[in-house]
């Protein structure tokens, strides 16, 4: 089976369960589906950011958005990745969203920048960590001003458009003159700025999101910016100052009174179980346990559930994940106070869920989205009509991890058993707040409001960019 990646049937399935997956996020009112930009990864693990994989999610789906979380941008050339992300936006009709991220793995990142002097990012403040951060924020610049309208010229440290500085010679000039944009042509005859094209779809540009935050200086930064992180920090204290500087960013740069957790998400992984230790157990099967133990947590990142005072190596466990808030393991009851308590905490408007697409079998996949979305995401215990999480799936776009496939099915999941919705054994009847089986995904799409209690999930009406809500235990159900 070496290299997993080299097997066609096993790209088949997974471009499968991941359309498979998509449509039932849709169907139940998921935002979007997004997928990490990651390459070169012959022993499996992820698989993403092409283009085309981002095309060919909502041409398999109706409502639901797509994108990266996020685009590397240091790995991109700024006006292409414009070019290219307008294009989407276009095609789709404004079916997308725009992640960002700095980098961290140097096996495809180097050779995808070797021409440029920079490295990724290794958080430390170290010069090759500052250097990373320059070309992000210049390339996200340049980003901007091509998104735009206008014709644009921009000369800085690494880019400069256009290319060669100065005036670039143009032997058709006067035709760009009379039918091109305004200022492409200088008096001088001479290319002096461009335009890429096309723009947006969304005006000015799709949502934008920043992956996956862990420092404060990142999270003052995105508030500036109007950009959403969604914040990998998971211990309450830490997490909660994390929203905090968020909030006071906006108000002190922005002038923006925003609401607690307004425009900010979480990053979290979601395992249901009858019972917390069977939870745990496919928490461990998963991408919590196998994926962070083989890969993730090489790179560093088990270091975001290291307590206040504590020294020495951060247990790579997911009971340590658990302890975090970071994993969600238990029943439906126990996963639904766990997000209550989220709220209560942060208010995130988004809820990123990381998917196990790849390392469990689909159809344990898809019953987590299935008892997720009919339980614990709709109501609060104090107001049934409150909205549920109206948020987002990320699902990793993986082929299954190198690992026997016995390994992952030996023990099927309950959720899998003799229940017609992938519910089975751990739905343990009427949840508070809840109107029993077959109660719709309460949303904040004006259409959807109105549909009725007791006839099972509609599918969404139409309308790409659709507004959705979040789940707030004390507030009346609204949109965005």
């Amino acid at each position: 089976m070496r290299p997993i990646v080299h097997k066609t049937e096993k790209w088949q399935q997974m471009l499968t369960e991941v359309r498979e997956l998509a449509k039932m996020a849709d169907d139940y009112g998921f935002e979007a589906i997004c997928f990490p930009e990651h390459h070169l990864h012959a022993e499996g693990m992820e698989q993403g950011g092409p283009h085309s994989l981002y095309l060919d999610v909502p041409h398999h789906t109706k409502n639901i958005k797509v994108g990266p979380v996020g685009y590397v941008l240091p790995s991109h050339n700024p006006v292409k990745l414009a070019i290219e992300t307008a294009w989407l936006d276009q095609m789709t009709k404004g079916r997308t969203v725009v992640g960002f991220a700095r980098g961290y793995q140097e096996r495809w990142f180097n050779a995808m920048t070797q021409l440029l002097p920079v490295q990724t990012a290794t958080s430390d403040a170290s010069e090759r960590d500052k250097l990373n951060r320059e070309l992000f924020e210049e390339v996200y610049r340049i980003l901007k001003l091509a998104w735009k309208e206008e014709s644009f010229s921009y000369e800085g440290k690494f880019y400069s458009f256009p290319y060669p500085p100065g005036g670039t010679n143009w032997p058709a000039a006067d035709y760009i003159r009379r039918f091109g944009a305004d200022g492409e042509i200088g008096d001088d005859g001479l290319l002096h700025k461009i335009s890429v094209v096309p723009k947006p779809y969304q005006k000015p540009h799709p949502k934008l999101f920043q992956a996956f935050s862990m420092s404060e200086n990142t999270i003052r930064w995105t508030a500036r910016e109007g950009i959403t992180p969604i914040i990998l920090t998971s211990i309450p204290e830490d997490y909660h100052k994390m929203v905090e500087a968020y909030q006071d960013e906006a108000k002190q740069h922005l002038g923006l009174d925003l609401a607690l957790g307004k425009n900010t998400g979480v990053l979290r992984s979601v395992h249901f179980g009858r019972n917390k230790d069977e939870a745990m157990r496919q928490a461990q099967r998963g991408v919590s346990g196998m994926g962070w133990e083989n890969f993730w947590g090489h790179h560093g990142f088990y270091e975001v559930f290291r307590k206040a005072g504590e020294t020495g190596p951060v247990p790579q466990t997911v009971e340590r994940m658990e302890e975090s808030h970071y994993l969600y393991a238990g029943d439906v009851g126990h996963v639904t106070e766990k997000m209550h308590e989220l709220w209560e905490n942060g208010s995130p408007e988004y809820f990123v869920w990381w998917s196990d697409q790849g390392s469990c079998p689909s159809t344990r996949s898809g019953a987590t989205f299935s008892c997720s979305a009919r339980r614990s995401c709709r109501s609060s215990p104090a107001d049934p009509d409150t909205l549920g999480m109206g948020g987002w799936s990320r699902a990793n776009g993986t082929t299954h991890l190198p690992v026997p496939t016995e390994r992952v099915v030996d023990d099927p999941s309950p959720m899998t058993k003799g229940s017609p919705d992938g519910v089975g054994s751990t739905d343990p009847g009427p949840a508070r707040g809840d109107a029993g089986p077959g109660h719709e995904v309460v949303r904040a799409d004006e259409r959807v409001r109105g549909a009725r209690r007791g006839h099972g999930v509609p599918r969404p009406a139409g309308r790409a960019g659709r507004r959705r809500g979040r789940a707030r235990p004390d507030h009346p159900r609204r949109g965005r």
